[in-house]
């Protein structure tokens, strides 16, 4: 018998701290609330066995002075998982809200040396930018 709480997993973090991100660097977003799942600010960790929904916003704006195209991206252990969101910032306070959702498998590993966990994280890879706001949500289904 298992509780309602084990056969869930969720984790939601949320920053409203600014931030500059480099091209293909993760954006920081700390973990507010999670059970069964495990963040290091940069990279989630999901290693139950199961499919999970996966949802990242982000309000960024490029740098610089020049029209940049902003983009972010959900990636499972450096690969995209094909959820990319794009907006165009027109300049250092042109800020762009983007918003984006993957769905992720994580399976049983049948062997004890090999990690069946998934490694997400949030990347941006447009230009170089500043977030003034991030959050992701990951939750079992």
């Amino acid at each position: 018998m298992s509780c309602r709480y084990c056969d869930r997993a969720l984790l939601y973090g949320a920053t409203t701290a600014t931030q500059t991100v480099d091209q293909n660097e993760p954006i920081r977003i700390p973990k507010v609330l999670g059970a069964g799942v495990s963040s290091d600010g940069n990279v989630i960790t999901i290693r139950r066995p199961g499919v999970y929904s996966i949802t990242a916003t982000a309000s960024m704006a490029t740098t610089g002075s020049s029209t940049t195209n902003m983009a972010m991206q959900i990636q499972n252990g450096g690969v995209s998982t094909g959820a990319v969101s794009t907006g165009t910032s027109s300049g250092n306070t042109s800020f762009v809200s983007l918003s984006t959702s993957a769905m992720v498998v994580v399976k049983a590993s049948q062997c004890p040396l090999v990690d069946g966990a998934a490694t997400i994280s949030v990347v941006n890879t447009g230009g170089q930018a500043t977030v003034s706001s991030a959050t992701v949500i990951v939750s079992r289904i």
